[in-house]
């Protein structure tokens, strides 16, 4: 991993500057920020930003499964969105033992990472804040309130507020407050969007095309069911738009009033509920009223969300429909046990990609923070220490055992290879080479890599493996297989 790494650098270095600065007047920004357990989500647009939850990093606090990690990573991947593709689509588990999570997990370091998140959440957020949206009371969207000092113009509240904790209540005491139902203007779903107070302050400002935010559900149960009262909010931009979620239930969905339905529509979907799949949080009909192009998922591991039923649920959705992208991997829980997978459809876990930011504008385009870049074990390396390695092609391809046996069938497919039995190469009647990588069910396509540590490059190699060797071999030069898994075990090839 730490070779492939370096080619990932090498290519994302222009992506990391573009997806993290302000695009100009006419882009509308939004980034998920990987918070754990939680929602923290920021929108921006000619200076000004909005906020739409705010927790929570407490990692320390988690008991079940280890959610410590790093924090985003300097390797920034972009995934464009393609609409109408006429790939299948595709999907894989993964091998879970050697499946790690980008960036950790690395015990202690919780401090240093909700510092690492402050700064870029503050940095992103800026100086012009208009109004910060809680979903709901519950402190996995709210705790960061106070810990961020946030000061917007107004504060848009879903539920009870009685419900909210008392810091965070105190901390927004005397503030310009709108939503909730004590001694402040009640919203409900039918009048949100026609509220004097929610029309003058809950809005950007500038030139031309300009976002707009629209309250489709609010306090659906008005009784004390945290979940249900959650808040829908819809941000729209030049024709593309976002639906944000909170922990929104079968309730909140049917509290959506008819005249209103239509603007469920969006291109890009945040599940609720960290993609839970309690009381029908996530379900066939919603998504077909929303017809998402892509879904983010706002999650850690206190709960085990992401739910497999909901993954299910988003999958043969995608099946229905041509919405496709580079194959990415997906973490996800089966009766509480962490598993994985590989797939094309565009569903994208701030567990598995740290921070996410789109642009809502075309083509749509998401870019990652954090990726997971499968490598195998074996190296083969020289002792003028020149490495050949294989890492990820770049179209992140894979296959399942039937088409390679479909390709095997036309060509010479070999698996004992100096990269060990789980590289399988395929030679072609042209000689053209093809490597891929088994990986528990996906066998990932590979490409092989030169790097000369002493001349600081990594390059193509665009011979074969045996070509490789042969030309080592001509000169007397050694040639070494090197082990990763065992601390570098090197062995004369």
């Amino acid at each position: 991993m730490i070779y492939s790494s370096r080619i990932l650098k090498l290519s994302t270095f222009f992506l990391i500057f573009l997806s993290h600065v302000n695009l100009g007047f006419s882009s509308c920004e939004i980034a998920i920020f990987d918070c754990g357990q939680g929602n923290a989500i920021a929108v921006r647009f000619n200076g000004q930003s909005m906020v739409f939850d705010a927790g929570r990093t407490a990692y320390a606090s988690f008991v079940k499964y280890d959610d410590d990690r790093r924090g985003d990573s300097e390797i920034n991947t972009q995934y464009i969105i393609t609409e109408n593709s006429t790939h299948p689509l595709k999907t894989a588990s993964v091998d879970q033992e050697k499946f790690t999570l980008p960036g950790g997990p690395v015990s202690g370091n919780t401090t240093a990472y909700k510092e690492l998140f402050k700064t870029k959440f503050k940095e992103f957020v800026g100086p012009r804040l208009k109004s910060v949206f809680i979903s709901h009371p519950d402190k996995d969207h709210s705790s960061l309130v106070k810990e961020l000092d946030l000061q917007p113009d107004i504060y848009v509240l879903g539920g009870m507020f009685d419900l909210y904790k008392k810091p965070f209540r105190d901390h927004i005491d005397g503030k310009n407050i709108l939503g909730t139902t004590q001694d402040y203007d009640t919203l409900n779903s039918s009048n949100a969007y026609k509220n004097q107070q929610f029309k003058t302050h809950c809005k950007f400002t500038g030139t031309g095309s300009i976002p707009t935010v629209d309250i489709l559900s609010i306090n659906a149960n008005g009784k004390g069911d945290t979940n249900a009262d959650s808040m829908i909010v819809k941000v729209s931009h030049n024709n593309r738009s976002i639906l944000i979620t909170g922990d929104a239930e079968g309730e909140t969905w049917n509290d959506v009033p008819n005249d209103r339905r239509a603007l469920l529509q969006s291109d890009v979907l945040i599940i609720p509920h960290h993609g839970s799949l309690t009381n029908e949080s996530t379900n066939e009909e919603i998504l077909a009223e929303i017809r998402p192009k892509v879904c983010f998922i706002s999650a850690g591991f206190q709960y085990a969300h992401p739910s497999f039923k909901v993954i299910n649920l988003l999958l043969d959705y995608y099946d229905t429909t041509q919405y496709r992208t580079t194959p990415h991997y997906i973490t996800f829980f089966e009766n509480k046990i962490r598993k994985a997978m590989i797939t094309n459809a565009p569903i994208f876990t701030t567990i598995d990609n740290g921070a996410l930011f789109i642009n809502l504008s075309a083509p749509l385009t998401v870019n990652v923070s954090r990726d997971f870049s499968p490598t195998p074990d074996i190296t083969l390396i020289d002792k003028n220490g020149v490495r050949l390695f294989l890492s990820l092609d770049p179209s992140n391809e894979f296959v399942d055992l039937n088409r390679l046996k479909q390709l095997d069938s036309k060509s010479k497919l070999l698996h004992d290879t100096p990269f060990g039995r789980e590289v399988y190469w395929i030679m072609d009647s042209g000689s053209k080479e093809q490597y891929y990588y088994k990986f528990g069910d996906a066998f990932l396509k590979m490409k092989l890599f030169e790097e000369n540590e002493e001349e600081g490059t990594v390059q193509v190699w665009n011979k074969s493996i045996t070509e490789w060797i042969k030309d080592r071999q001509n000169k007397k030069i050694k040639v070494y297989t090197e082990t990763l898994r065992f601390l570098g075990t090197i062995t004369e090839l």
